[in-house]
């Protein structure tokens, strides 16, 4: 696996869009909302990730994901299973951003599905946690809001 860090494409898998963003080294950030149903049509999941794959550069691929919940799986670990399967046929390395911060190796992600699972929200937190240490960030979205207090560049 490449160093975080080194041309990463990143995805928030969801149910009805997928985010994506380039961040190639010494270049320019590039990014995208695409529509995609997938509880109408799971099976297309790996398909439309090739799609949004950058033409150049890319060495990993980073994910976070709320699309389990889609009413096509069983439950979550099957979603789970499913987007993280997906995305390794289109991509050489993939990483699954844990809720607790940390980026894990697909197998280890499966298997820890509680982990990966919906864990998107804590991206932006954390991250700014490293710069901020108090603050309350607010993220409204198409259909939820996440309200995340951070003390002492932690969630609290």
């Amino acid at each position: 696996m490449k160093a975080v860090g080194e041309n990463i494409f990143a995805l928030d898998v969801g149910g009805a869009f997928i985010k994506s963003a380039f961040l190639p080294e010494g270049g320019r950030p590039a990014s995208k909302i695409t529509p995609f149903e997938m509880w109408k049509n799971p099976e297309k999941l790996a398909t439309v990730l090739k799609g949004l794959k950058p033409k150049h550069g890319a060495t990993m691929c980073a994910i976070t994901m709320t699309g389990e919940l889609c009413d096509c799986f069983k439950n979550r670990r099957e979603g789970v299973w499913h987007i993280v399967e997906s995305a390794q046929k289109v991509f050489d390395d993939v990483l699954v951003f844990g809720i607790n911060g940390g980026l894990l190796a697909p197998k280890e992600a499966i298997k820890n599905y509680r982990d990966v699972a919906s864990a998107n929200w804590a991206v932006v937190p954390q991250y700014i946690g490293r710069f901020e240490n108090d603050f309350l960030l607010c993220d409204i979205g198409s259909t939820t809001t996440d309200l995340t207090p951070v003390r002492g560049g932690k969630i609290s």
